[in-house]
Protein backbone atom coordinates (compact mmCIF):
# COMPACT_ATOMS: atom_id res chain seq x y z
CA UNK A 1 0.00 0.00 0.00
CA UNK A 2 1.26 3.56 -1.18
CA UNK A 3 1.34 5.84 1.54
CA UNK A 4 0.71 9.60 0.50
CA UNK A 5 3.91 11.78 1.95
CA UNK A 6 3.64 15.60 2.77
CA UNK A 7 6.18 17.08 -0.01
CA UNK A 8 9.79 18.12 2.13
CA UNK A 9 9.42 22.04 1.12
CA UNK A 10 5.66 22.25 2.35
CA UNK A 11 6.51 20.24 5.30
CA UNK A 12 9.40 22.11 6.43
CA UNK A 13 7.27 25.56 5.60
CA UNK A 14 4.58 24.41 8.10
CA UNK A 15 6.96 23.50 10.76
CA UNK A 16 8.98 26.59 10.78
CA UNK A 17 5.44 28.75 10.97
CA UNK A 18 4.41 26.04 14.20
CA UNK A 19 7.62 26.65 16.01
CA UNK A 20 7.89 30.46 15.40
CA UNK A 21 4.67 30.09 18.00
CA UNK A 22 5.69 30.92 21.56
CA UNK A 23 3.96 27.69 23.47
CA UNK A 24 6.02 25.81 20.96
CA UNK A 25 8.78 26.46 21.61
CA UNK A 26 8.90 24.57 25.18
CA UNK A 27 8.06 20.52 25.33
CA UNK A 28 4.96 19.92 26.38
CA UNK A 29 6.14 17.22 28.59
CA UNK A 30 8.78 19.12 30.38
CA UNK A 31 10.40 22.32 30.33
CA UNK A 32 13.20 21.74 27.77
CA UNK A 33 13.04 24.94 25.23
CA UNK A 34 13.76 23.69 21.58
CA UNK A 35 11.58 20.55 20.87
CA UNK A 36 12.55 18.95 17.72
CA UNK A 37 9.78 15.99 17.93
CA UNK A 38 6.38 15.89 18.06
CA UNK A 39 3.42 13.35 18.80
CA UNK A 40 1.08 13.32 15.47
CA UNK A 41 -1.73 11.92 18.12
CA UNK A 42 -1.61 14.66 20.35
CA UNK A 43 -0.27 17.56 17.76
CA UNK A 44 2.42 18.56 20.61
CA UNK A 45 5.74 18.83 20.15
CA UNK A 46 8.25 17.58 22.69
CA UNK A 47 12.10 16.98 23.24
CA UNK A 48 14.06 14.55 22.28
CA UNK A 49 14.59 12.56 25.39
CA UNK A 50 10.55 12.75 26.04
CA UNK A 51 10.41 11.44 22.48
CA UNK A 52 12.10 8.31 23.61
CA UNK A 53 9.51 8.55 26.64
CA UNK A 54 6.93 8.40 24.78
CA UNK A 55 7.87 5.85 22.12
CA UNK A 56 7.88 3.38 24.81
CA UNK A 57 4.34 4.02 25.93
CA UNK A 58 3.49 2.19 22.47
CA UNK A 59 1.87 3.48 19.16
CA UNK A 60 -1.57 2.71 20.38
CA UNK A 61 -1.24 5.34 22.81
CA UNK A 62 1.11 8.24 21.01
CA UNK A 63 2.73 8.38 17.62
CA UNK A 64 6.29 10.24 17.32
CA UNK A 65 7.83 11.56 14.76
CA UNK A 66 10.93 13.77 13.87
CA UNK A 67 9.98 17.48 12.80
CA UNK A 68 13.20 17.36 10.38
CA UNK A 69 14.29 13.74 9.59
CA UNK A 70 10.76 11.78 9.21
CA UNK A 71 8.38 11.57 6.51
CA UNK A 72 4.76 13.12 7.36
CA UNK A 73 1.77 12.11 6.02
CA UNK A 74 -1.01 14.72 5.53
CA UNK A 75 -3.09 13.23 8.11
CA UNK A 76 -0.26 13.83 10.71
CA UNK A 77 0.63 17.44 9.38
CA UNK A 78 -3.27 18.61 10.27
CA UNK A 79 -3.10 17.11 13.49
CA UNK A 80 0.15 19.42 13.75
CA UNK A 81 -1.66 22.43 12.64
CA UNK A 82 -5.35 22.07 14.35
CA UNK A 83 -3.73 20.99 17.63
CA UNK A 84 -0.38 23.28 19.21
CA UNK A 85 1.42 22.81 22.58
CA UNK A 86 -1.35 25.62 23.66
CA UNK A 87 -4.24 23.57 22.90
CA UNK A 88 -3.10 21.26 24.71
CA UNK A 89 -2.42 22.31 28.17
CA UNK A 90 -5.17 24.40 28.18
CA UNK A 91 -7.33 21.40 27.23
CA UNK A 92 -5.92 19.14 29.69
CA UNK A 93 -5.55 21.40 32.58
CA UNK A 94 -9.51 22.49 32.01
CA UNK A 95 -10.47 18.53 32.51
CA UNK A 96 -8.36 17.82 35.87
CA UNK A 97 -4.78 17.17 34.81
CA UNK A 98 -2.71 19.65 36.34
CA UNK A 99 0.50 18.45 36.45
CA UNK A 100 1.44 18.60 32.83
CA UNK A 101 5.20 16.87 34.10
CA UNK A 102 3.98 14.25 35.92
CA UNK A 103 4.55 10.67 34.48
CA UNK A 104 4.33 10.37 31.18
CA UNK A 105 2.40 6.61 31.41
CA UNK A 106 -0.24 8.18 33.78
CA UNK A 107 -0.67 11.35 31.31
CA UNK A 108 -1.09 9.54 27.96
CA UNK A 109 -3.38 6.69 29.40
CA UNK A 110 -5.85 9.10 31.35
CA UNK A 111 -9.32 9.37 30.42
CA UNK A 112 -8.30 13.46 29.35
CA UNK A 113 -5.85 12.19 26.75
CA UNK A 114 -8.55 9.62 25.23
CA UNK A 115 -11.16 12.01 24.89
CA UNK A 116 -8.53 15.02 23.39
CA UNK A 117 -7.11 12.39 20.81
CA UNK A 118 -10.93 11.56 19.82
CA UNK A 119 -11.71 14.85 19.50
CA UNK A 120 -8.67 16.06 17.40
CA UNK A 121 -8.99 12.84 15.20
CA UNK A 122 -12.37 14.19 14.15
CA UNK A 123 -11.52 17.44 13.72
CA UNK A 124 -8.34 16.25 11.49
CA UNK A 125 -11.03 13.85 9.03
CA UNK A 126 -13.48 16.94 9.19
CA UNK A 127 -10.71 19.33 7.65
CA UNK A 128 -9.26 16.47 5.24
CA UNK A 129 -12.97 16.09 3.67
CA UNK A 130 -13.55 19.93 3.81
CA UNK A 131 -10.53 20.67 2.22
CA UNK A 132 -11.17 17.35 -0.69
CA UNK A 133 -14.89 19.37 -1.22
CA UNK A 134 -12.87 22.46 -1.59
CA UNK A 135 -10.82 21.04 -4.05
CA UNK A 136 -13.60 19.59 -6.32
CA UNK A 137 -15.56 22.64 -6.44
CA UNK A 138 -12.27 24.47 -7.36
CA UNK A 139 -12.01 21.98 -10.67
CA UNK A 140 -15.70 22.12 -11.11
CA UNK A 141 -15.21 26.13 -11.54
CA UNK A 142 -12.22 26.16 -13.92
CA UNK A 143 -13.81 23.08 -15.47
CA UNK A 144 -16.74 25.51 -16.45
CA UNK A 145 -14.72 28.33 -17.00
CA UNK A 146 -13.29 26.50 -19.58
CA UNK A 147 -16.15 25.51 -21.17
CA UNK A 148 -17.48 28.79 -21.16
CA UNK A 149 -14.43 30.28 -22.90
CA UNK A 150 -14.33 27.45 -25.53
CA UNK A 151 -18.10 28.13 -26.45
CA UNK A 152 -17.44 32.18 -26.78
CA UNK A 153 -14.54 31.21 -28.68
CA UNK A 154 -16.93 29.50 -30.76
CA UNK A 155 -19.54 31.88 -31.09
CA UNK A 156 -17.02 34.68 -32.00
CA UNK A 157 -15.89 32.12 -35.39
CA UNK A 158 -19.60 32.19 -36.95
CA UNK A 159 -18.80 29.32 -39.12
CA UNK A 160 -21.26 27.36 -40.01
CA UNK A 161 -21.41 23.29 -40.45
CA UNK A 162 -20.66 23.54 -44.01
CA UNK A 163 -17.55 25.39 -43.38
CA UNK A 164 -19.16 29.05 -45.13
CA UNK A 165 -18.34 32.12 -43.97
CA UNK A 166 -21.53 33.82 -41.94
CA UNK A 167 -21.49 37.62 -42.48
CA UNK A 168 -22.88 39.51 -39.35
CA UNK A 169 -25.98 40.95 -38.87
CA UNK A 170 -26.76 43.86 -41.23
CA UNK A 171 -24.15 43.84 -43.44
CA UNK A 172 -24.86 42.40 -47.34
CA UNK A 173 -22.70 40.09 -49.38
CA UNK A 174 -20.85 42.50 -52.11
CA UNK A 175 -21.02 40.92 -55.89
CA UNK A 176 -17.78 40.83 -58.01
CA UNK A 177 -16.83 43.91 -59.69
CA UNK A 178 -16.28 42.17 -63.28
CA UNK A 179 -19.41 39.79 -63.75
CA UNK A 180 -21.40 38.56 -66.32
CA UNK A 181 -25.59 39.72 -66.52
CA UNK A 182 -26.61 36.41 -65.31
CA UNK A 183 -24.06 36.49 -62.53
CA UNK A 184 -24.91 40.14 -61.47
CA UNK A 185 -28.70 39.39 -61.99
CA UNK A 186 -27.93 36.17 -59.07
CA UNK A 187 -27.16 39.36 -56.26
CA UNK A 188 -30.19 41.57 -57.83
CA UNK A 189 -28.12 43.56 -60.32
CA UNK A 190 -28.87 45.02 -63.41
CA UNK A 191 -26.06 44.99 -65.92
CA UNK A 192 -24.86 48.72 -66.84
CA UNK A 193 -26.53 48.00 -70.30
CA UNK A 194 -30.13 47.30 -69.16
CA UNK A 195 -29.69 50.45 -66.53
CA UNK A 196 -29.15 52.68 -69.70
CA UNK A 197 -26.12 53.58 -67.66
CA UNK A 198 -22.95 54.05 -70.68
CA UNK A 199 -20.58 51.33 -71.39
CA UNK A 200 -16.99 52.50 -72.54
CA UNK A 201 -15.71 50.44 -75.23
CA UNK A 202 -12.01 50.42 -75.10
CA UNK A 203 -10.80 51.37 -78.58
CA UNK A 204 -8.30 48.97 -80.26
CA UNK A 205 -5.05 50.71 -81.10
CA UNK A 206 -4.06 51.69 -84.59
CA UNK A 207 -1.04 49.50 -86.48
CA UNK A 208 1.62 52.56 -86.69
CA UNK A 209 1.73 53.10 -90.42
CA UNK A 210 4.49 52.16 -92.89
CA UNK A 211 6.80 53.96 -94.33
CA UNK A 212 6.77 54.94 -97.94
CA UNK A 213 8.60 53.10 -100.67
CA UNK A 214 8.47 49.93 -98.64
CA UNK A 215 7.03 46.73 -99.38
CA UNK A 216 4.10 45.27 -96.90
CA UNK A 217 4.46 41.93 -95.72
CA UNK A 218 1.72 40.95 -98.21
CA UNK A 219 3.29 42.67 -101.11
CA UNK A 220 6.47 41.20 -100.58
CA UNK A 221 4.99 37.68 -100.31
CA UNK A 222 2.96 37.76 -103.19
CA UNK A 223 6.08 38.71 -105.60
CA UNK A 224 8.06 35.90 -104.03
CA UNK A 225 5.46 33.38 -105.04
CA UNK A 226 5.07 35.44 -108.94
CA UNK A 227 9.11 34.66 -109.09
CA UNK A 228 9.09 31.46 -107.98
CA UNK A 229 6.25 30.83 -110.78
CA UNK A 230 7.92 32.90 -113.87
CA UNK A 231 11.11 30.35 -112.62
CA UNK A 232 9.41 27.38 -112.69
CA UNK A 233 7.94 28.18 -116.07
CA UNK A 234 11.10 28.94 -117.59
CA UNK A 235 13.04 25.56 -116.87
CA UNK A 236 10.28 23.36 -117.52
CA UNK A 237 9.85 25.20 -120.62
CA UNK A 238 13.81 24.90 -121.62
CA UNK A 239 13.63 20.84 -120.51
CA UNK A 240 10.94 20.49 -123.13
CA UNK A 241 13.30 22.45 -125.93
CA UNK A 242 16.04 19.91 -125.22
CA UNK A 243 14.34 16.92 -125.25
CA UNK A 244 12.20 17.64 -128.81
CA UNK A 245 14.68 16.46 -132.25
Amino acid sequence: MVVLTVPVAERRAVFKKLLALPDNRVCFDCPQKKPMWASSTFGVFICLDCAGGQRRLGTHLTFVRSVDMDEWTPEQLEAMKLGGNKRARLYFRDNGVMDLHQRQDLKYSSSTAKTYRTKLQREVQASLDKGTVLEKEQTKKEKKEEGDGLHRLMQGLEVEKGGEEVLPKGKKEEPPRATSAPELAEYGKTPPEEEGEKVSVPTPKKAPPEPKGTLSAGMLLGAQRRSARASWTTRRTSTSSSRSP
